[in-house]
């Protein structure tokens, strides 16, 4: 409750409208949160399994597993798609597998990564950006190697904390007007 998702849409929201705001697509502060997250999408991980998480962000090729019917551009694939996703929250980085940390930090390195199933010769690059949510203390899971150290050096180059709501009882009244608007 402490309304990580939510920061996170206004922070991909605000990269969109600095983007629109000089051109004749400009919907203007009014329309809206919804109007400006068009390329933000969202992955709870402790939902997902690992190969389906590298699927949903990476993509895959026909054949890759079982189910894998066709190629399927992933969400950071850019060229593939209609629209290229330019935020994507990861929530609840703190759960996921030491692989998945590995795979996450080369892109997070890189900006390269390579849809499953496809050859070595078959990198691509994304311009996405990652926004990293939880809810656990990275610092004692690095310590306690549960959590990779080099990638949450990286995660704590721009650290926002949103306190839970329980911290910030003046704010809940206006919350739930909102929610309810």
């Amino acid at each position: 409750g402490a309304g990580k998702n939510h920061l996170a849409r206004v922070i991909a929201a605000h990269r969109r409208w600095l983007e629109l705001k000089d051109t004749s697509e400009t919907l203007g502060i009014e329309a809206g949160l919804e109007a400006y997250t068009d390329r933000f999408a969202e992955i709870h991980l402790p939902a997902l399994p690992d190969q389906l998480v590298e699927s949903e962000l990476f993509g895959h090729r026909r054949g890759a597993f079982t189910g894998a019917d066709r190629d399927r551009f992933g969400l950071l694939d850019g060229e593939g798609r209609d629209a290229e996703i330019k935020d994507i929250l990861l929530d609840e980085i703190g759960d996921v597998s030491p692989a998945m940390q590995a795979k996450l930090l080369a892109v997070v390195d890189t900006r390269k990564f390579r849809p499953l199933g496809a050859s070595i010769d078959d990198e691509r690059e994304t311009s996405a950006r990652f926004i990293f949510a939880t809810n656990t203390d990275l610092v004692a899971r690095s310590k306690s190697k549960a959590f990779r150290e080099d990638l949450l050096w990286r995660l704590r180059q721009f650290h926002v904390v949103a306190p839970a709501l329980r911290e910030q009882p003046e704010n809940i009244e206006a919350i739930t007007r909102q929610l309810e608007a």
